[in-house]
């Protein structure tokens, strides 16, 4: 399940691209593919479910817990969309790496 190292590293490519201000052309698809499919993948990872499945599910979960996370922020009056992402994006990396070294997937 190669899957995992993919969505992670298309979070860290995100990230880096975002810190260093990197083309529009690349970094606007780069963060919305981490958007859509890094937050729910360590939700979702475990489920004996086929790959279209666990993509689709990866999508949902992840727009899901961008979209209660935004919420809780806007009535909290606290939001800042470059901390909110980045914040996304770390618990996500945490979360993925733990799930990786759980399942025993060691980097390709």
């Amino acid at each position: 399940m190669r899957l995992g190292w993919l969505v992670l590293a298309l979070g860290v490519l995100a990230v880096l691209l975002g810190a260093a201000a990197g083309p529009r052309e690349v970094r606007g698809p780069a963060v919305l593919a981490t958007a859509t499919l890094l937050p729910g993948y360590p939700l979702v990872a475990r489920l004996p479910v086929d790959l279209a499945s666990l993509l689709a599910l990866q999508v949902c979960v992840s727009l899901a817990l961008e979209a209660a996370g935004a919420f809780l922020l806007v009535q909290l009056r606290y939001w800042h969309p470059q901390g909110f992402g980045l914040t996304v994006v770390g618990l996500a990396v945490a979360g993925t790496l733990v799930v990786l070294h759980r399942l025993g997937q060691d980097p390709p």
